[in-house]
């Protein structure tokens, strides 16, 4: 998976995030990622597996069924209609269908 993809809009437009110096960047599929694996809630045992998941998104790696599943849980979780849909589009179009 190119997880460097720049997520798009419904109009094919760059999603577009804040970085730390409140600059205006694209939001790649990665950074989307990874900032819901970091944030998004979840118990103490989950926590090393979040971080083993985010190791694997940053090195670009094939995720299986279930870690597909439990990073769109977390994108789910933090983020708009419009970031959900396109990182659907991208890890798992069947679902929008």
């Amino acid at each position: 998976m190119d997880f460097k993809q720049i997520l798009k809009d419904v109009r094919g437009e760059a999603l577009t995030s804040r970085d730390a110096d409140n600059k205006v960047e694209p939001l790649s599929l990665e950074d989307a990622c990874l900032i819901a694996l970091n944030v998004a809630q979840c118990g103490p045992e989950e926590k090393a597996g979040r971080f083993k998941l985010m190791v694997k998104v940053a090195a670009g790696g094939e995720l299986s069924k279930e870690e597909t599943a439990a990073v769109l849980a977390t994108i789910k979780s933090i983020y708009a209609p419009a970031v959900v849909g396109a990182v659907y589009q991208l890890l798992d179009p069947e679902a929008l269908a």
